[in-house]
């Protein structure tokens, strides 16, 4: 694919000097070292979607506030032409999986629609979990899907054109257990 890479790091760096946070200040608060957070605003190292969201907390923010690209005008909808797909993405610099969200915004957004491709035994990372709510549309290949509720861990194997729907509070994580690579489609409100 053709995309832009996302500044996530400089993101954060202009959402902390706006909220008047030093970043020993928001390194504390997200209970991450100062230097940790030095190296994720410069762009030295790739977060996850654990470790955003802690970031982003402590600034009132939905770790969807610093990913979704600002880059052009929003618009009172978006067309995005199977043709032109590869043009109209934008990769996001986390540990894993390959993520792709869209450059173009909706007026007043309210949701993110990202593509996510997990190589054969690669999962999002550790449990993790955030405001809102998730539908993800597997497109190919199988993932398995874990939660956490009341310390008990559930699992969920979702085969291609299976979805599951759930709360973002729940922590969670995915797997591809498959021998090929999976594509899901998530919407995130």
């Amino acid at each position: 694919m053709n995309q832009e890479e996302i500044p996530v790091g400089k993101e954060i760096r202009k959402r902390r000097k706006s909220a008047h946070l030093t970043q020993e200040q928001l390194a504390k608060m997200a209970g991450i070292s100062h230097s940790y957070l030095s190296k994720i605003e410069q762009g030295k190292i790739n977060v996850s979607f654990g470790l955003l969201g802690k970031i982003s907390k402590p600034l009132g923010l939905t770790m969807w506030d610093i990913i979704t690209p600002q880059q052009q005008e929003e618009k009172p909808f978006v067309v995005v032409r199977k043709k032109t797909m590869s043009d109209n993405l934008a990769s996001l610099p986390i540990q894993k999986p390959n993520y792709y969200t869209m450059k173009q915004r909706v007026e007043k957004e309210e949701m993110a629609l990202s593509f996510e491709e997990f190589k054969p035994g690669e999962k999002s990372g550790d449990y993790y979990s955030h405001q809102g709510e998730e539908w993800h549309y597997i497109i190919t290949g199988v993932v398995n899907f874990y939660t956490k509720v009341n310390g008990k861990h559930e699992e969920c194997i979702l085969n291609a054109g299976e979805f599951i729907h759930f709360r973002s509070e729940t922590p969670h994580y995915v797997k591809n257990p498959g021998k090929k690579p999976a594509r899901i489609l998530t919407i995130r409100i």
